[in-house]
């Protein structure tokens, strides 16, 4: 199984497996995507959810073999959550809580992550990407999960303001 199902944990397993597993069933919506940035960066963009407060962003190369390479911040009290996040950036109050991954490379598949919450309910979002992807966006559009290892491009100002029902 691939490293992004082995890093999830307890009960966000069990979670990922159902969702993951459950055929037909259309999954959450969207809470993350992936956008170009200037000069070539990547981006982390939210989904309007009002309350959402974000615990973590972060990125890890989706690879079998060899060390874990990610880089991720923590959002350790809890301060106002960014809109999005430029990957290799720290938000102002946030601290680096993984960096052994530094840089994007072709040909490696990557997933985005956010993990937080509205209230006491935990919502968390990936999206699985490359570099080759997010080249390919053309303007205004992002990237989401499709489900499984699959991404699709939407429009940016829908992902936007499409507010999912899970912030309900």
């Amino acid at each position: 199984m691939r490293r992004a199902i082995r890093l999830m944990s307890g009960a966000a397993s069990v979670t990922a497996v159902a969702v993951l597993g459950s055929g037909c069933t259309p999954g959450p919506e969207p809470i993350i995507a992936v956008e170009s940035g200037e000069g070539g960066s990547v981006r982390l963009l939210l989904a309007k959810c009002p309350g959402y407060r974000a615990e973590s962003f972060g990125v890890f190369a989706d690879v079998e073999e060899g060390e874990l390479q990610n880089w991720s911040v923590r959002n350790p009290d809890y301060r106002a959550t960014p809109a999005g996040v430029r990957i290799f950036e720290v938000p102002e109050g946030w601290k680096v809580s993984a960096s052994a991954l530094t840089a994007l490379s072709d040909g490696v598949p990557y997933v985005a992550d956010v993990e937080g919450a509205t209230g006491a309910k935990g919502l968390d979002g990936r999206v699985p990407f490359t570099l080759a992807d997010v080249e390919e966006l053309k303007p205004g559009k992002v990237l989401i999960s499709a489900g499984g290892e699959k991404n699709k491009a939407v429009d940016r100002d829908d992902f936007l303001n499409d507010i999912p029902p899970e912030c309900d």
